[in-house]
């Protein structure tokens, strides 16, 4: 250390814990409480005040050891003069000798990497892929925080930055030392784009096995609770539910990669994160300690996480193509700081290309020439970011018309011909005029139908809402950002971090030297403002989730991490949670204020047989369990368990579907128009459809009567989607109002996919409370099937199909009579061209039998 680097005077006495305590080992670290407490605090920080570093150091030590259930209280003396700082320490050659897992190696080069016994051939196709070049950040990775020393680390660092690449070298070295990895994305598409990215090459290339897990029936989830693979990637859900309900699994796992680790702080995915995390540090008492790599977008308030956790942070403010970030108004000049750091101003348009193009000035009145003048230079793209479907949907419509670029012939070619939405004509409209929108509201075919396009260059102008920013491949030039508020009555302002995510986006590696984004200001003040907040602002900080009204979800969900606790020790639980970790070091008589409620709410359980009690401690029941595991809240699985006794008879899988509706967490948006009468026939539908009864109970917990009418409508959305009718038809159907309350395909997909993913953890906690009420298991399955194929019973033959098919080619197959796998095989290749997608009669034709 150089001691120049000290400033100040004073002494510091500081011992591990009170004379009448134990002074105890940390389980997951070679040495003590205290020791690891004190290394953190010295070589986290570029400069370490003393007098904050004790209160951290001892609050650390006392909820870490809470967390194990003991007490360890480290007391401190200490003499200071006007202050005492030291400098940050840096592990060198001497911390290697004593903890050779540090390792020595380090690389400046994508060749480098043979050194730590990676293959030449991996080698070889990552030095094409990447032209031989590490970035900094991925250096600093191997070099300084030693991740393919198999160290755990959590890397904060913006959109676009290469985060990605550490995840994947620490998985081929895991892999290599014969470790299995694992890779955790928020959202479905993520997974199945990312499986497409990593079969394709480390697969199909490579040679290692690749599968996915997502909820869907074509998963590997056979191979992966088996341990039957190299590289699985998985939702947040599937791998918690998957780890709780097969416990040997966390045994054959040597990496997880949890990839948008910000997402701990997101409102409904928050716990799901937050829970995967806990159960690997809890595990670690027991000995099972995988390597954990952590990936976020530049979030602030990371080192109580980091602490909770014990890992090293690896913090970068770098982007491989840098980035110019800013706010244009209404005279064209453009306010940002560039890459540098430098605020400056620049005229990027003319005041007189700004006109007025509709009743009032609006966003589209810059977007116009903004986006032509992006469009000047060779291989630029520019993506558009619209706060609604339909402002995306129109974006698109107006530049299409007002641009003069090529069509683009080649993703019209591609797109899906049958089973289309109301807005399918629009998207094959704008790609005339070569540009396209990307919201929900187009299915998954023609979503990567655009994405490929605009990587290939065949469209350069996207319009798109926000899920293109969350992490899908499909970088930009540029990027404009119409506004800065979310869509909704309550308009709240969006945070800095989602609008630095779509910022992101902006800067395409090899092609421009920096990227821009843009965000639309109406006035200069605005523009000035704008910079402020989202460009120089604080990072989001990173949170919990976590409050006290919510304690008996989390209390559930981790007792089922668990075998069986004292109950006076349910409290402590909560501990090892981050929430819990950060509340203790706020206050340190967290646990006692929350005890008293914890003891009532164990008694509650135990009245609902949710858990039992012996000489040892209390434990789950099976219904417990369930209940432990679900993505709903147990005041939610109460209730449904609540509308069970009350109707008192069996339910078909089609009443247990319209039940789910009842529960808060499937109280999703669906278009409703609240003024009037054409709403209110949806009860009488559903009651036709479901039984009365079953409608009855969808006035349990509802706010108000729209609620009711909104749960009866999902309800027969679901059911028209499960029964095969095609999505215009649906969207037809269901809209009262097609200026301000057409439902789209958008709608459509959004009710589908929260009812399965809903309705199959209420089934499973029915079945166990109430097996004589349940539906029986095969009939549930065949409708979770057809919810998430959105086909007809008869046509679920075809799901074994030897190609697999989208819902478009079930149904043109069901309307041509072919209804099982043998008829589909001993079809005329002419009847398959007429059917089905070319691709996938190609595909069909060397299975066929005649």
């Amino acid at each position: 250390m150089d001691i120049s680097g000290i400033s100040g005077e004073g002494r510091l006495l500081i011992t591990a814990c009170r004379p009448d305590e134990v002074a105890y080992e940390d389980p997951s670290r070679r040495h003590g409480f205290l020791t690891g407490a004190i290394i953190d605090a010295l070589t986290d920080e570029q400069t370490v005040g003393v007098l904050s570093m004790i209160d951290r150091v001892i609050a650390r030590v006392r909820t870490d050891a809470a967390s194990i259930g003991i007490t360890q209280n480290p007391v401190a003396t200490t003499y200071i003069d006007g202050g005492f700082t030291l400098p940050r320490l840096v592990k060198g050659a001497e911390y290697a000798k004593a903890f050779p897992e540090y390792g020595a190696i380090c690389v400046a080069t994508v060749s480098d990497l043979e050194q730590f016994g990676i293959p030449n051939e991996i080698v070889a196709a990552w030095r094409d892929r990447f032209n031989d070049h590490l970035h900094q950040m991925q250096i600093d990775a191997v070099n300084e925080r030693r991740v393919l020393d198999a160290r755990s680390l959590f890397v904060i660092a913006p959109t676009s930055s290469g985060k990605t690449f550490i995840g994947e070298m620490a998985a081929v070295k895991a892999i290599l030392d014969r470790r299995r990895a694992v890779f955790l994305l928020p959202f479905k598409a993520l997974v199945n784009e990312k499986y497409d990215d990593f079969k394709s090459f480390y697969g199909d290339r490579l040679g290692m096995r690749v599968i996915r897990c997502t909820g869907d029936h074509h998963d590997d989830i056979a191979q992966f609770v088996t341990g039957k693979f190299d590289i699985a990637i998985l939702t947040y859900e599937m791998f918690l539910s998957t780890a709780l309900t097969n416990e040997p699994l966390l045994n054959v796992i040597g990496l997880v990669v949890l990839d948008e680790a910000q997402f701990i702080s997101d409102s409904s995915r928050g716990i799901n994160v937050e829970l995967i995390l806990t159960l690997l540090r809890a595990k670690r008492a027991a000995g099972i300690n995988p390597q954990l790599l952590l990936l976020s977008a530049v979030v602030g308030n990371v080192q109580q996480f980091a602490d909770w956790l014990s890992l090293d942070t690896l913090v970068s403010e770098t982007r491989p193509v840098p980035l110019a970030f800013g706010a244009i108004d209404r005279n064209g000049t453009y306010e940002f700081v560039d890459a540098n750091g430098n605020r400056k101003t620049e005229q990027v348009l003319d005041a007189r290309e700004i006109v007025q193009r509709r009743q009032k000035p609006s966003a589209q009145d810059v977007i116009v020439p903004l986006t032509r003048k992006l469009l000047q230079g060779d291989n630029t793209s520019v993506i558009i970011f619209r706060n609604t479907r339909g402002g995306a949907k129109g974006c698109a419509g107006y530049l299409a018309t007002e641009l003069g670029l090529p069509a683009a012939h080649e993703p019209i070619a591609a797109l899906p011909r049958a089973d289309l939405s109301s807005v399918s004509p629009e998207l094959r409209t704008t790609l005339t005029g070569g540009t396209a929108f990307h919201t929900s509201d187009l299915n998954r075919e023609e979503r990567l139908t655009v994405e490929r396009a605009f990587r290939r260059g065949s469209i350069r102008a996207i319009a798109a809402t926000s899920g293109i920013a969350a992490g899908i491949n499909t970088p930009a030039s540029a990027v404009i950002i119409g506004e800065t508020i979310w869509a909704g009555p309550a308009k709240e302002a969006m945070s800095p971090g989602d609008v630095r995510n779509m910022a992101g986006r902006a800067g395409r590696y090899g092609y421009q030297e920096t990227g821009r984004a843009y965000i639309i200001a109406d006035t200069p003040w605005r523009r000035t403002a704008l910079v402020d907040q989202y460009v120089l602002g604080v990072p989001p900080a990173l949170h919990s989730t976590f409050e006290s009204s919510h304690v008996a979800t989390w209390i559930i969900r981790l007792l089922r991490q668990i075998h069986r606790i004292p109950r006076a020790e349910v409290p402590s639980l909560l501990l090892n949670s981050f929430g819990g970790y950060v509340a203790s070091l706020r206050d340190p008589q967290f646990l006692e204020n929350i005890r008293s409620s914890i003891t009532s709410l164990l008694a509650r359980m135990q009245q609902e047989g949710l858990i039992d009690e012996d000489a040892t401690g209390v434990a789950l029941t099976a219904l417990g369990k369930a209940c432990g595991q679900a993505n709903i809240s147990l005041e939610s699985c109460i209730s449904i368990l609540s509308s069970v006794r009350t109707l008192n008879r069996t339910l078909t899988p089609e009443q247990l579907m319209a039940l789910t509706q009842t529960v808060p967490e499937s109280d999703t948006y669906i278009p409703l128009q609240k003024k009037g009468a054409s709403e209110s026939k949806w009860p009488y539908e559903a009651a036709r459809r479901f039984g009365n009864d079953i409608v009855t109970r969808f006035q349990q917990g509802a706010p108000d009567s729209a609620s009711m009418l909104g749960r009866a409508k999902r309800a027969l959305i679901v059911l028209s989607y499960a029964n095969g009718v095609p999505i215009e038809r649906i969207e037809a159907d269901f809209t009262t109002n097609r200026v301000f309350f057409a439902v789209t395909a958008g709608d459509i997909a959004s009710t589908v996919d929260n009812t399965r993913f809903r309705l199959h953890t209420i089934y499973e906690i029915v079945s166990v409370a109430y097996p004589a009420f349940a539906p029986e298991p095969d009939d549930m399955q065949r409708l979770l099937l057809r919810i998430e194929l959105g086909i007809p019973a008869d046509t679920l033959d075809l799901i074994h199909s030897p190609v697999p098919l989208n819902r478009a080619a079930y149904l043109s197959l069901r309307s041509a009579g072919v209804l099982t796998v043998d008829a589909l095989l001993r079809s005329s290749p002419a009847m398959l061209a007429t059917y089905l997608p070319n691709e996938t009669a190609q595909l069909l034709l060397p299975f066929l039998t005649t």
